[in-house]
């Protein structure tokens, strides 16, 4: 059964076009608890914990029948793309197993025990897959043959594994709150040692994930306080995502994306702006997700899998005007009254005394003639094919200054576009929270349908020129987490 979840609406501000975005949620019952999920060109395959199989759905949601891997029973999670050959690879925590997927054949288990419990896998750039082991503390080298060569980490507990721009692999250690780069190597290497580099995370940032930078061999990693961007030479920066908590990131083009499972939402990071959506209220935990080929984002939760896109369409054609009906005949126009006869003149009088003067009567009005029958109106032209939503209304830009201690900020108006209504500084209800170093300073709203231009925030500490995060609410489904600088 496919599920249609609300249409919600997000917004970017000043840093983006001034332009609203619609997205939808769709969501489809599939049982069998799928788990891991990767993207392809012409679809997705998951994996099924419950049953130990692999399936694919299309990027319409048709689901194909998933089928069972074969050698032994498995309870397969991470999913990820193998070297360059077409395969899927998974592991197997539970079984202590690593698998691949061959074109054309179907699921085979190829390693039937590794040393500890694989979490997570990769594909280096040379045909060799690599897996963490939570519980050994080792690195497995697989070649496409199916080889294992186990590896001392340098990590007691790694975890999660991401593939830099650069090619290095990076792996995280929770609990030991490290994360390590392995220059990639030429090959397994039998006995020889890897030499990664280990760095320490900042202090009380509890990791959840890692994936690639798109550019430049840095990596992103989320935690319960946000993302932290690690640099080549191990250099921490924080990124300002509001109060988002990444459990699973991705890289996609120019972005990085993520799924707060603690907050229900999808958020996205591009050119140092974040945007968060709401994940539908009826809806599981995520278990993992991916972004397909035609940018939109598929997730796996408890028995279903779903799908989240921005709907950004261009209008449609408008449809032929039907061709007008002939004029009906005039009527026929009624005769013409005649005219009354003028009334003789009076005899002129003696001198001084003015004649009478008589006027003769008017001639009575002729009769109206009857008015002319209308003619049949012309047969409406069918209607054209409907155009596809067109881009929604443009919104405020909002700007801020300072006088004083004292933080006012103007909703610009701005004319609607692309088939919605203008909006013109009214008509949206907004919060706005003005905060630095996670310490609120000021705050204030404008109703819906305010018509005021000027919001004056409150001062809940003494504000001074310099850079803060204004926090912009929109009703209750998004938040927008915007830099600027008071000065």
């Amino acid at each position: 059964m496919r599920r249609l979840l609300p249409l919600l609406a997000s917004l970017a501000l000043l840093a983006l076009p001034s332009a609203a975005q619609a997205y939808t949620f769709y969501e489809w019952d599939s049982p069998g608890t799928p788990t891991g999920i990767v993207a392809s060109a012409t679809g997705l395959s998951v994996t099924f914990n419950a049953t130990g199989t692999v399936g694919g759905v299309s990027l319409g949601g048709v689901q194909s029948m998933p089928v069972a891997i074969a050698g032994a029973a498995t309870r397969p999670t991470a999913l990820a793309p193998g070297p360059g050959d077409g395969n899927l690879w998974f592991v197997d925590p539970t079984n202590g197993r690593v698998g691949r997927t061959d074109v054309g054949i179907g699921p085979v288990t190829l390693a039937t025990a590794v040393g500890g419990a694989p979490t997570d896998l990769v594909a280096a750039a040379n045909n060799l897959m690599w897996v963490v082991e939570s519980t050994s503390g080792q690195l497995d080298c697989i070649t496409a043959a199916g080889t294992v060569t186990a590896k001392t980490s340098g990590l007691a507990a790694p975890s999660m594994i991401a593939r830099a721009s650069d090619n290095a692999l990076w792996y995280l250690d929770v609990p030991a709150k490290k994360i390590a780069r392995l220059a990639q190597p030429a090959n397994c290497g039998g006995a020889e040692a890897l030499q990664p580099a280990i760095f320490t995370l900042p202090e009380g940032f509890v990791a959840s994930d890692v994936t690639a930078a798109p550019t430049g061999g840095a990596v992103y990693v989320g935690g319960e306080s946000g993302v932290v961007q690690v640099s080549a030479a191990g250099v921490s920066v924080p990124l300002d995502v509001g109060t988002a908590e990444p459990a699973m990131m991705h890289t996609a083009g120019t972005g990085v994306w993520w799924v707060d499972a603690q907050n229900m939402r999808i958020g996205r990071l591009v050119n140092n702006v974040q945007t968060e959506w709401a994940l539908p209220r009826a809806s599981g935990e995520p278990t993992d997700f991916a972004i397909a080929a035609d940018g939109s984002l598929w997730y796996t939760s408890t028995d279903r899998i779903g799908r989240f896109a921005e709907d950004t369409g261009t209008p449609g054609p408008t449809g032929p005007t039907g061709p007008a009906g002939p004029a009906g005949p005039a009527g026929p126009a009624g005769p013409t009254g005649g005219t009354g006869a003028t009334g003789a003149t009076g005899a002129q009088g003696e001198k001084g005394d003015s004649g009478a003067q008589v006027n003769g009567s008017p001639g009575a009005a002729g009769p109206q003639g009857p008015a002319g029958v209308t003619g049949p109106r012309g047969a409406q032209g069918p209607a054209g094919p409907r155009g596809k939503t067109g881009a929604a209304a443009k919104i405020p830009k909002i700007s801020c200054k300072l006088s004083g201690s004292k933080v006012t900020c103007k909703v610009a108006k701005s004319g609607g576009s692309g088939g919605g209504e203008g909006n013109t500084g009214g008509g949206e209800g907004l919060r706005l929270r003005l905060s630095r170093s996670s310490k609120l300073y000021a705050t204030g709203s404008r109703a819906a349908k305010s018509s005021r231009t000027t919001v004056r925030l409150h001062a809940l500490r003494k504000v001074k020129a310099g850079k803060y995060t204004l926090a912009v609410d929109v009703g209750k489904e998004v938040t927008v987490h915007l830099t600027l600088r008071l000065s």
